[in-house]
């Protein structure tokens, strides 16, 4: 579990623990005014339900002054559902939390997102710390007007944000869906069951908090192994899908038949159930291509296989450290003040090794000189299959 800080109390000192709440906002704020008899915003229906990209700043600064006016009247537990189960997890967990709002791409939603955010910062809470950036936080496509445009954009997009909030690291993650649409929960729900986190949400009106422990819920990851090329297509969207499956019948046959296949007559796309898996799976391995030969090479260097399960699986990191050797080899990790190489390329938004050195450094400089890039990389799209390796993480402490 991550450790925040060390604060001071008098002349003590205790170390806070956090942990990250993802939570969904919903529009409880208006509703709950709207139920104490608050009639201001009643002409602001229309502009309320509307896409948060026809947002305008003057209609909200008098919407969000009517709604703070009124929430310094009534008690805390009573402004929002969201507001009031962040306080409730905050004392059961005891703990610090770490509060991502995630919003549906309506303006009510986000409304609401910042009357929260600006409520816990106003409130000096040491212990929630809230994250709120209407250009990131709003998650395009998440409305329920358009079936289609939910389930194509609005849900992979959740799924995406949060895997990005996460980073891999689910042990310290709380899922809030408290607030928020009904029909992200079933979607939700899985996410956490199969990262292991568990789940929160307040029950109906009532003050009760009710926690959904994680579950131990497995995937099939041999498909995603097996098939993780055809996955990666469905990810970026097939248009002519009928000619595509009838070409690799069997593959999408099989990820039809698992429900990791959305399709609409013409257009397939991963579904938000395979999104979630697909996005486990890839937390867990790194999958590249490479001919047998570098595979067996990889293998045998240590050192090697060492940084591709500590580093090199990284974007972040293999960007950093990757540099243009000339002759064409435009991609070439360069471990540093060592002999380790690996030369690699991007297709299709898939990684290519198609050479490794760890020790000789000779050869290695030979082997730019006199290996053209283009002709390894025929060979390589040729011969290659993919490969997958766990990776090696740092623990979240």
């Amino acid at each position: 579990m991550k450790v925040l800080e060390f604060v001071i109390l008098g002349k003590y000192e205790r170390r806070i623990k956090m942990k990250k709440v993802i939570t969904t906002v919903g529009t409880s704020i208006i509703s709950n005014y709207r139920k104490g008899g608050g009639t201001k915003l009643d002409s602001y229906e229309k502009y309320l339900n509307e896409s948060f990209k026809n947002w305008e700043e003057d209609y909200s600064i008098s919407m969000k002054k009517t709604l703070k006016d009124w929430m310094k009247k009534v008690k805390e537990e009573d402004i929002s559902a969201e507001i009031k189960s962040l306080l409730k997890i905050k004392k059961e967990e005891d703990c610090c939390l770490e509060v991502y709002l995630i919003t549906t791409d309506t303006v009510a939603s986000n409304l609401c997102a910042q009357l929260i955010a600006e409520y816990f910062k106003e409130k000096k809470d040491d212990c929630i710390e809230v994250k709120y950036n209407p250009k990131t936080s709003n998650i395009k496509g998440l409305q329920i007007e358009n079936r289609k445009k939910f389930v194509q954009q609005g849900l992979p997009n959740l799924i995406n944000k949060i895997s990005r909030i996460v980073n891999g690291y689910y042990d310290n993650v709380i899922f809030n869906i408290t607030g928020g649409y009904k029909g992200v929960i079933p979607y939700l729900t899985i996410m956490a069951a199969v990262n292991g986190s568990s789940i929160k949400y307040i029950f109906e009106e009532s003050n009760e908090l009710i926690t959904i422990p994680s579950l131990p819920l497995k995937i099939d990851e041999e498909v995603f192994s097996k098939y993780y090329f055809q996955l990666t297509r469905l990810e970026e969207g097939i248009g002519d899908y009928s000619k595509v499956k009838n070409e690799e019948f069997v593959a999408y046959s099989e990820l039809e038949g698992k429900g990791l296949v959305e399709w609409d007559g013409k257009y397939a796309f991963l579904s938000p159930i395979g999104q979630i898996f697909f996005n486990r799976y890839r937390d867990r391995y790194f999958t590249f291509y490479c001919t047998k030969e570098i595979w067996e090479q990889i293998h045998k260097e240590e050192d090697i296989l060492r940084i591709i399960k500590t580093k090199f699986y990284s974007e972040e990191n293999r960007e950093s450290k990757t540099e243009d050797k000339g002759n064409g080899h435009k991609k070439v990790y360069d471990d540093g003040n060592n002999c380790n190489r690996i030369f690699y390329f991007v297709e299709n938004g898939n990684i290519y090794i198609y050479k490794v050195f760890s020790r000789d450094h000779d050869k290695y400089e030979q082997y730019i000189r006199t290996v053209k890039f283009e002709d390894e990389k025929q060979k390589t799209l040729k011969y290659a299959e993919s490969h997958k390796i766990e990776k090696e993480r740092e623990k979240n402490v």
